[in-house]
């Protein structure tokens, strides 16, 4: 069996414009084509025809329609293109669209990292709200104390946790070439002793691979 030299593996990242919306840079970076676009093009002018924009009872009304319409079935280390394709969804990627849809809206938010798991705050009408993607009967509850939650993550850091993911699943069904290659592009974008680790951990299984199929 042939492997690529690991040694030279290059990764590309795109060069994003600051003129750019969100969600192109998203979709940018996770190297997704015409028709992630198109998808999501579609679903914010369905909203658009939908919902009147503005107030806290649009930002509820957001919630329930992206829960019932797109996030259909929780999926661990789901990909956003199984969320497109298959409404399957974790809370990193359920917490990406909504993300995406407040931008599209022009809403202020602030997406949270905790341990294992991704939720988002926003703004409305100087109010201050929680997404919980995975609770699809109460995710959308009142916040507090959104000046002492942690950091609030960008887009590239959020498809450095999506390619993140993506080599955890890779590594858990022994695919290593295609888990070392994902967390390179995590560690690109995301640089953290966490993922450093696991990068390191991956390297080793499949240096592990290659010389045991020699």
């Amino acid at each position: 069996m042939r492997f690529l030299n690991i040694a030279i593996l290059l990764i590309v990242l795109p060069v994003v414009a600051s003129a750019q919306g969100k969600s192109e840079v998203f979709f940018e970076y996770i190297n997704a084509d015409a028709s992630a676009r198109i998808w999501f093009t579609e679903l914010t002018e369905k909203l658009d025809r939908k919902y009147k924009e503005g107030d806290e009872a649009f930002a509820k009304k957001v919630f329930y329609h992206i829960q019932n319409k797109y996030l259909k079935h929780y999926s661990k280390y789901a990909s956003f293109e199984e969320l497109m394709h298959d409404g399957k969804y974790d809370c990193l990627s359920g917490t990406i669209l909504y993300a995406l849809v407040l931008d599209h809206y022009r809403i202020p938010y602030k997406i949270n990292e905790g341990i294992g798991h991704i939720n988002l705050t926003l703004e409305v009408n100087g109010r201050s709200f929680l997404f919980e993607a995975t609770d699809p009967i109460n995710g959308f509850t009142s916040a507090s104390n959104t000046e002492d939650s942690p950091a609030n993550l960008s887009m590239k850091q959020l498809a450095g946790l999506l390619f993140y993911n993506n080599a955890v699943r890779f590594n858990n069904l022994e695919q290593f070439q295609l888990a070392y290659q994902s967390m390179l592009q995590a560690e690109s974008m995301y640089p953290t002793n966490r993922i450093s680790s696991e990068r390191s951990l991956i390297e080793q299984n499949l240096a592990i691979y290659i010389i045991s199929n020699q």
